[in-house]
């Protein structure tokens, strides 16, 4: 923590405006790359499922065309819809086929930088280090393809980032409707990656400590249980269990 402290007090950090170059490069650059890898050039099989199944939101929800899943069904349980979803609803807008993901994957990718910088300021009152961030996590292979192949990475990193967010507010601050709030984004992290169920029982102890009470605890429950039963609802209905998946 000391040394994180010692990096981010360096005097150009501190001195970078809120809106300046650091904000233009990661434009410039995540721009100039969406436009190398427009038409789908990276897409990955995952990529392609997540867009077969947002073609679905239309018609029989995620009933798909090939049959890529552990049950014998022609329903796919490999993928939560938020994804899908969102996907499905930028198509609607802007009409860009698969391309939508990678649209989508920059923008998340400015919201990530934003979060960022406000948990910065909010523990060690700069701004600056968001942007940098985000620029240099295209510099990692992983992240770049998963930015330009349109899969959902980028989107659970934001949920992560904001659930941070919402812990390190002061504790005297806390309401019902920001425990509320906490077990709503992690219900989208479940309802992007299955494997968001572990970031929802992991903070359970954690939060035990902020003292929710017993109507926070409630509300992070609840929030929690209403943001999955779609997902629920979706594996009773197909699969005749609670939790169907094919994708840990």
């Amino acid at each position: 923590m000391h040394y994180l402290r010692f990096l981010i007090s360096i005097n150009f950090v501190r001195q970078l405006p809120e809106w300046g170059a650091h904000w233009i490069a990661l434009a410039v650059f995540s721009g100039f790359s969406a436009l190398n890898n427009w038409g789908a050039g990276m897409f990955s099989p995952d990529s392609w499922a997540y867009f077969e199944l947002s073609q679905t939101f239309n018609r029989d929800f995620y009933k798909i065309e090939h049959l890529r899943s552990y049950w014998s069904s022609e329903y796919s349980a490999a993928f939560p819809p938020l994804w899908p979803g969102l996907i499905f609803v930028t198509n609607k807008l802007f009409n860009l086929g698969p391309d939508a993901a990678i649209l989508l994957n920059i923008l998340i990718l400015f919201l990530i930088a934003k979060v960022a910088d406000s948990i910065a300021y909010a523990m060690f009152k700069i701004r600056g280090p968001g942007p940098l961030l985000a620029l240099a996590s295209l510099l990692h292979k992983g992240f770049f393809s998963e930015i330009f192949s349109g899969r959902s990475i980028p989107i659970f990193i934001l949920f992560a980032l904001v659930v941070l967010r919402i812990i390190i507010i002061n504790k005297s601050n806390y309401k019902v409707l920001r425990f509320f709030t906490l077990g709503a984004v992690l219900a989208a992290m479940f309802m992007t990656r299955f494997d968001g169920a572990t970031w929802f029982l992991i903070l359970l102890p954690f939060l035990m400590i902020l003292k929710p009470g017993v109507y926070g605890l409630l509300a992070y429950l609840s929030a929690f249980a209403v943001g999955i039963s779609p997902w629920v609802y979706y594996s009773i209905t197909h699969f005749d269990v609670i939790l169907a998946s094919d994708n840990s």
